[in-house]
C-alpha cells in the first residue's frame, strides 16, 4: 500500500520478511482498473531482494527488470494507452543498464512496426530512443542516468522529451489509432521481444491533453526523483 502518495516500504518489508518480493501487479492509482499484471513468478520484476528493499542512489524504492523476460502487461487489452485517437501524456521514470542492448521500459506493440509500435527504447548502442509509428527518434546518450521520459499527443503534434530535453523535431506525425497490447519492461516489434534491464520507479498516463501542465509535472517529478 501507500503512505500518502509514497510506497509504504515498512509494510512491504514486513510482509516479505527475509525473502524476496516480486511485482505481480501494478495497480492503477486512478481507480479505473487499468492495472499491469504478470502471473508468472519467473517473469516478475523484483522489488525486495533477500529482505532488503531494492533502491536507487537516493534510497528510493524501485522495481528492477532483469533484461531477460521480466515484464508486465496492461489489463486493458483494447489498448487504452496511446490508442483510440485520444489526447494523452505518458511519463516514465527509469534507469537502464547500458551493457544490455537494448532495453525497453514501456511500449504499445504487437510485433509489427507497420502497426505503429510506440515506446521508450534505451541502451540501443548506448543511446536513448523513442519509437513512434515506425519512426525512431534518437534522443542522445543517457547511459547510467536516471531518466524522466515523456511522450505526448495534443491532437495534432507529437512531443517527446527526456530529462526536459526535447526531441529536435516536433513534426506532426501519424498517431497510432490501433488497439494494441501495452507493456512495461518489454517491446515487441518485427517478431522480436526486447526486455528492460534496469529499474523503473513511476509510470503515469494522462488520458487528456496536458500541454498546459507538463512543465509543472516534469518539475515535480524531478524534485522528487532527482533526475537532472
Amino acid at each position: 500500500g501507500f503512505n500518502g502518495n509514497v510506497l509504504d516500504t515498512s509494510a512491504l518489508l514486513s510482509f516479505v520478511g527475509s525473502g524476496s518480493g516480486y511485482i505481480a501487479k501494478v495497480y492503477d492509482q486512478s481507480g479505473n482498473g487499468n492495472d499491469f499484471v504478470q502471473s508468472s513468478v519467473n517473469f516478475q520484476p523484483i522489488i525486495v531482494s533477500g529482505g532488503t528493499l531494492v533502491v536507487d542512489e537516493y534510497s528510493k524504492p524501485v522495481f528492477r527488470f532483469d533484461g531477460i523476460n521480466d515484464s508486465l502487461e496492461g489489463l486493458d487489452s483494447n489498448g487504452y494507452f496511446l490508442s483510440g485517437g485520444a489526447n494523452y501524456l505518458a511519463s516514465v521514470v527509469c534507469e537502464y543498464n547500458p551493457t544490455y542492448d537494448p532495453s525497453c521500459f514501456f511500449s504499445q506493440s504487437d510485433g509489427l512496426t507497420t502497426n505503429g509500435t510506440v515506446g521508450f527504447l534505451a541502451g540501443n548502442s548506448n543511446q536513448a530512443h523513442l519509437w513512434w509509428a515506425n519512426d525512431l527518434l534518437l534522443l542522445g546518450n543517457y547511459e547510467d542516468m536516471k531518466l524522466i521520459c515523456e511522450l505526448s499527443w495534443d491532437g495534432t503534434t507529437r512531443l517527446t522529451s527526456i530529462n526536459d530535453i526535447p526531441d529536435e523535431s516536433d513534426t506532426p506525425v501519424g498517431k497510432n489509432t490501433l488497439a494494441l497490447p501495452t507493456y512495461l519492461g518489454r517491446i515487441d516489434f518485427s517478431g522480436n521481444n526486447f526486455f528492460a534491464n534496469g529499474y523503473m520507479q513511476e509510470f503515469i498516463i494522462w488520458n487528456s491533453d496536458q500541454s498546459a501542465n507538463v512543465t509543472n509535472i516534469k518539475s515535480e517529478q524531478n524534485v522528487f526523483y532527482g533526475a537532472y
